[in-house]
């Protein structure tokens, strides 16, 4: 009975304070706040009751939903209606005071007081009924049972995927000697029929597991919604998806006008490498002529050019790029030039010494050549190094800055067209006419190998030393790449030419005291009754 008492005592106070407040702010503003429950707008309350405003409403009525749900086995018909005028309350159990219901709501809301009151029961009675039925032992068996299906289907599913996997390569495997050809271009074999099929099955294993993946993201969400405790999971799931997704798809779009310009510089520019290409090949082919320039000139020429081309239409699209402003993208470009400028000092050297060279045309590739103590037939000549291969069958790589620091003798310059000068030098004593020496020499030029047949070889006589006479003899050549064999074969032919004809080589000391002594021609070449001479010795006194 107190209670009961105490009760309506509440209630009047309310009410008389709710008409004071309202009294007192006529013209105020009238605030609105939600009552939550379990994350669910289930009424609206306003402002003011007594000293509270809309938020503490909202908030103390929340709290006295959320103890009665926690009762267990909320009953509707235990929330009634009271009316104590001039409010109405909503109670639970008669011992429970719900919320409280005046005249200023009934006029917000656009309804009279009863109304209100009647509505409010309605909702709060459909929102714990909601609630309680979602939290039952049968509903949670239910949603148990459904997990489980999920589950299940979800792993036969993996199953299957991977049964169906290892039938189809384990068939391609044993069937590949008739599908994995291997991949040829032209007269070049890209892709190995072993390499194919290792790849084939990288390619299988791939889509597999990205099968997998996929079905079982997509099935996140259907087990996580199984329970209401868990259903603001598949939002961030799906949202964790759509907004990579939608922003990826915000980020192309937004990038189509900038990406029509550069596809428009990239066919402009196209064209006009083209055409200095077609230049090029022109010059290269001699069809036109240019006086001054060189027809080797025009590859290199056209690769700088195309290489300046290229640049440009790099700075030119540079800001069309996606993220080209931001400073992460600027601070990468920074990076790398200044690794680019730190780390490539000796190969932008190399690569000004390779210009210098392509213009300065020393020698070209197939050319026999001299670098420093280093002879060999130059195979290739790139802007950075030149690669020679030495009559030992070596290749010898050498920078080009290397090159350009020091000289370069090419053997093959005028080969073609007035021929390769060759010479060696012999040494002969004074005894020895200079012209038969020169006839023999002469000879043994005539029976060498790989000579000039139109330019007839010549003998210089150098000095007149102390001993001997030094003689050269010179001989024309259009073969430089066998410049060994040429001098092998003449050293043979000299000897030869020299013995038969009783010429001695006693290169480089000579001396007159020949009694007793065995000439120095080989056996083959004397006379059948040759004899060494006796030691001659003259007692006369004179």
């Amino acid at each position: 009975m107190i209670k009961y008492l105490f009760m309506a005592c509440f209630g009047w106070f309310i009410t008389a304070a709710s008409l004071i407040s309202n009294a007192a702010a006529a013209n105020d503003s009238v605030y609105a706040a939600p009552v939550v429950f379990m994350d669910d707008t289930v009424i609206t309350v306003h402002s003011p009751i007594s000293l509270l405003n809309a938020e503490d409403r909202s908030y103390a009525i929340g709290k006295r939903l959320t103890r009665i749900y926690e009762r267990g086995m909320f009953q509707p018909e235990l929330l009634t209606i009271s009316e104590q005028e001039p409010v109405s309350e909503l109670l639970y159990d008669n011992s429970t005071v719900l919320m409280v219901i005046s005249e200023f709501d009934a006029s917000q809301a656009g309804v009279t007081r009863k109304q209100l009151a009647e509505q409010h029961r309605q909702k709060i009675t459909n929102v714990l009924e909601h609630h309680t039925e979602q939290h039952s032992i049968e509903n949670l068996l239910l949603r148990l049972l459904k997990l489980t299906g999920i589950a299940f289907f979800l792993l036969a599913f993996i199953f299957g995927i991977n049964k169906l996997f290892k039938l189809i390569i384990t068939r391609l495997f044993k069937t590949r000697e008739g599908w994995a050809n291997g991949i040829r271009i032209g007269k070049n074999e890209w892709l190995s029929p072993q390499t194919q099929v290792l790849y084939s099955m990288r390619l299988l294993r791939l889509v597999r597991i990205l099968l997998i993946v996929i079905i079982t993201y997509a099935s996140l969400p259907f087990m996580f919604a199984v329970f209401p405790e868990t259903e603001q999971v598949t939002v961030l799931i799906i949202d964790w998806t759509l907004t990579p997704a939608r922003q990826i798809l915000q980020a192309v779009w937004s990038f189509v006008p900038n990406m029509f310009t550069i596809l428009i510089v990239w066919f402009i520019m196209r064209f006009v490498i083209r055409i200095v290409r077609y230049i090029s090949d022109e010059l290269e082919a001699e069809k036109i002529v240019l006086n001054g320039f060189h027809p080797d000139w025009a590859r290199p020429t056209y690769n700088i050019i195309r290489f300046l081309l290229y640049a440009f239409t790099l700075v030119v699209v540079f800001p069309y790029l996606p993220g080209s402003g931001s400073p992460a993208f600027q601070g990468v470009s920074v990076f790398l030039g200044l690794l680019l400028s730190l780390g490539s000092s000796s190969a932008i050297t190399n690569l000004i010494a390779g210009l210098v060279i392509t213009y300065m045309r020393p020698f070209k590739p197939g050319d026999r050549i001299k670098i420093g103590d280093l002879t060999g037939d130059v195979i290739e000549k790139t802007m950075l190094v030149t690669r020679i291969r030495t009559i030992k069958n070596e290749s010898i790589t050498i920078p080009n800055s290397s090159i350009l620091s020091g000289s370069v003798t090419n053997y093959s310059a005028f080969a073609t067209q007035q021929g390769l000068i060759l010479h060696t030098v012999v040494t002969i004593g004074y005894d020895m006419p200079w012209k038969k020496v020169e006839h023999a020499l002469l000879l043994a030029a005539q029976r060498t190998e790989w000579l000039s047949s139109t330019q007839k070889p010549f003998v210089f006589q150098l000095s007149l030393d102390d001993y001997y006479v030094t003689y050269q003899l010179n001989v024309y050549t259009e073969h430089p790449a066998f410049m060994q064999q040429i001098y092998s074969s003449l050293h043979a032919h000299i000897q030869d030419t020299f013995n038969e004809n009783g010429i001695e080589i006693m290169s480089p000391a000579y001396t007159s005291l020949r009694d007793g002594n065995q000439s120095t021609i080989p056996r083959q070449y004397h006379s059948a009754d040759y004899k060494a001479p006796k030691f001659n010795v003259n007692n006369s006194g004179e």
